[in-house]
């Protein structure tokens, strides 16, 4: 209701940058900012606002649903989304995405790789960019050059949805390598790429750490769009925390199982991974915060989907 009456209102003064971080708890963010106090982490712990949120909806959370509640401003009764991908054109009419609000109110909007953005819209009125989420069906985008990085990155989500595997197309992999200098994607990046594919080569328990580098390639190509087009408000997705995290919980936060049954050994070669993954998503903050302080009139917004917490599994 409130983002309602803000759009509605023509009230938008200020640019936004929504940041959605996948199944991010407080307590992961504080663990990593009490461990490293100069971090970005550390600096919107001190600076930001924070408040404690309600997901009204019925039955067992899960991203593809409660994104689609905070999207649209009703609960999973009311918008019916079960699954990714399912949307009509009466969903959409009664209960709309914030972004689509604001296209209607006149502003221009960016989409990067929100749950629940398939389709590109039919019309680009006041689109500035629009990368659909990775479980789309299709690899449409805009603009259209794009698709050669949706398409190479929803195969990789595709084949490694729960266990990562090698392995792209070809044809996949060069149409990405041709548009590369059109993407965004900066030196730092590439040279975790580079390190990640040797790191692979030397041990094959390495090649999880794909998803990382998937969510520092997604922010490049977003960033550079939101750079280039400066959309009154943009988002940005993404899962590269969550992805380690259920994995690896019981090595990071032992203690918080009445009986953990992982080994110690497990535990201790696995206790800083999901801390990489909670530092690569500060980059994230802090890129977005240089964008804030270049422009003044741009804040950033950091929002945690509503994930239980911790992860009742011990491991993997």
């Amino acid at each position: 209701v409130l983002v309602r009456k803000k759009i509605d209102g023509a009230s938008m003064g200020s640019k936004i940058i929504i940041l959605e971080l996948n199944e991010v708890p407080f307590s992961v963010i504080d663990d990593y900012a009490g461990r490293h106090p100069k971090s970005n982490w550390a600096r919107v712990v001190k600076a930001g606002a924070r408040f404690d949120t309600f997901n009204p909806d019925i039955g067992r959370l899960h991203p593809k649903t409660s994104w689609q509640t905070f999207h649209r401003g009703v609960e999973n009764t009311v918008h019916k989304i079960i699954e990714y991908n399912q949307s009509d054109d009466e969903i959409n009419q009664k209960y709309p995405n914030f972004w689509q609000i604001a296209r209607d109110s006149g502003k221009s909007i960016g989409c990067g790789a929100s749950i629940g953005s398939y389709p590109v819209p039919s019309t680009l009125e006041n689109v500035a960019f629009y990368l659909p989420d990775p479980f789309s069906p299709a690899y449409d985008t805009y603009p259209p050059y794009l698709e050669s990085f949706q398409s190479l990155n929803n195969v990789a989500v595709a084949k490694s949805g729960r266990v990562v595997r090698k392995g792209l197309p070809i044809g996949a992999v060069a149409s990405f390598m041709l548009n590369l200098p059109r993407m965004g994607i900066s030196l730092k990046t590439l040279s975790k790429v580079a390190r990640q594919l040797i790191s692979e080569r030397k041990d094959r328990k390495r090649i999880v750490r794909r998803r990382t580098i998937q969510g520092l390639m997604t922010f490049d190509v977003c960033l550079k769009q939101i750079r280039g087009s400066s959309p009154d408000m943009s988002t940005i997705f993404s899962n590269h925390v969550a992805s380690s995290m259920h994995r690896y919980w019981a090595a990071s936060f032992p203690d918080d199982y009445e009986e953990n049954n992982m080994p110690l050994w497990w535990q201790e070669q696995y206790s800083g991974r999901n801390r990489i993954c909670y530092g690569r998503g500060g980059l994230h903050v802090g890129r977005a915060a240089e964008i804030q302080q270049a422009e003044s009139r741009v804040p950033h917004s950091v929002f945690g989907d509503d994930g239980p917490g911790w992860c009742g599994s011990q491991g993997s």
